[in-house]
This record gives C-alpha cells, structure tokens and sequence, in this order.
C-alpha cells in the first residue's frame, strides 16, 4: 500500500503554480546553512527523532511538487525513508543520477531523498543539521509557509516532550538501535492523533504491516533483513 497524504498537509499544495527559484549548479544554496535556533532546538532530540522529522518534512515537499511532477519515485522512497527510521536495514543506501533530478522540480525532490540518505547511513552526519536543511528545503519550495511553521512547531515541541536524546546518544551502526531509543512513529506527526509514545511500537507494526515490497524498489526483501538479523519482517516474500 502507498503512503496517504497526511491530513494535516493541503493538497491544495500540489495546484500551485511552481515560482521559487532554483540553481542546479549550487543546489546546496536552497537549503544551506539551515536555522542555527532550530539546529539548537533539534539537537537534543533522539537521532530516531531526528531521522522522523527529516521524513515528515519531506512529505510536505514531495506533496507540494507531486502536481508538477507525478514520478511516483520520492513518494515510494519515503516510505522506505519512514521503515528506515525503525532500523537502518530496511532502507538502504542508494544513488541517484544527477541527470534524471534536475530543475526547480525534480531538483528538491533529489534534495529531499539524498537528504535523508546521507543522515541515515553516513556515520558521521549531523541528523539535526540535516532536518533543519530539509525545513529550509521546505520554505524555499511552499507557496506559504504559514501552515507548515505551525506545523513544524507543533510537532518540535511533541519531540521535545517524548524524544529526548538519551545520555551519551550515539548513531552506533554496530548495535541494534532498535533498543536504544523508542519509536517516533508517523502518526506522531499529526497534531490532531492524540500520541502516546506506549502505543508506538503497535504504530509502528501497524505501519510495516502495509508495505509491500514487492511494489517499492527502495524496500529490501525479508531475507536481506534477515541477514541483516531483522527477524519477524512483517511482509512476505517478494
């Protein structure tokens, strides 16, 4: 099953017409340097929430050009994006040709899913700086940013409440991270579900139970994660 549009997130979004500027020789000026106060707000999140939020902004993104631009792709990637944030296994490390992601369309949507890839497998990146990048991704790309700032703040300070980093937290690839941090599942996001962080391990059950990776390249076959030592996958076969 495909991700469903979030209710929280109009999509009236997706009609309007496409005005923000884009340079496809310096990208990294769309969403560089990011917020330095949001960087200090993020930075004492979980990595788990941090990788979440990295997710839910892009939903606002590839929701506002998926009119431009129907390649089901990003929509496909972040639902991979969202089992990544369970474990690193599920979503694995991928390269895009540049040629195939180019203008003030297909360009942040590159961003958005390259974004995310380099938070969730290279050791050393900041997950804050990241999510951050993502946001002013977002502001460059909405015709209003109203919403999504309030948005955006809802659900910081839900982070903040919930999500705390725990002491000495460490983006370890060599342990199962599983049990180092609780779950920031996707309906944590949503400031109309009443969230309680005992039900996210069901939430998150629930959301891998939909997938089916026979129909997302970006999803990697039961056995792959078995041998990764994911056990009980929840979706058969391919």
């Amino acid at each position: 099953m495909n991700l469903v549009r979030p209710s929280y997130i109009d999509a009236d979004l997706a009609a309007a017409p496409i005005t923000h500027s884009w340079d496809d020789s310096n990208v990294r000026s769309a969403y560089r340097p990011g917020d330095p106060n949001l960087i200090a707000r993020l930075e004492p999140l979980s990595t788990r929430a941090q990788l979440a939020l990295t997710v839910a902004v892009a939903e606002w993104i590839v929701t506002r050009l998926s009119g431009a631009d129907p390649d089901p792709v990003p929509a496909q990637y972040l639902q991979a994006a969202w089992a990544g944030t369970v474990h690193q296994a599920f979503c694995p490390y991928i390269e895009f040709n540049d040629n195939e992601w180019r203008g003030p369309v297909r360009g942040p949507l590159h961003v958005v899913m390259a974004l995310y890839n380099d938070a969730l497998h290279f050791e050393d990146a900041d997950q804050e700086e990241n999510a951050a990048w993502i946001c002013q991704l977002a502001e460059l790309v909405l015709p209003s940013t109203d919403s999504f700032h309030a948005w955006l703040d809802a659900v910081i300070s839900r982070l903040e409440e919930w999500f705390p980093a725990p002491d000495e937290d460490e983006f370890d690839f060599a342990y199962d991270w599983q049990a180092e941090e609780p779950f920031c599942p996707r309906e944590c996001f949503d400031p109309a579900f009443t969230f309680d962080p005992a039900d996210a391990p069901g939430l998150i059950t629930a959301f891998l139970a939909t997938i089916e990776d026979h129909n997302n390249p970006f999803m990697r076959a039961p056995s792959q994660l078995q041998d990764a030592g994911i056990e009980g996958v929840p979706y058969p076969e391919r």
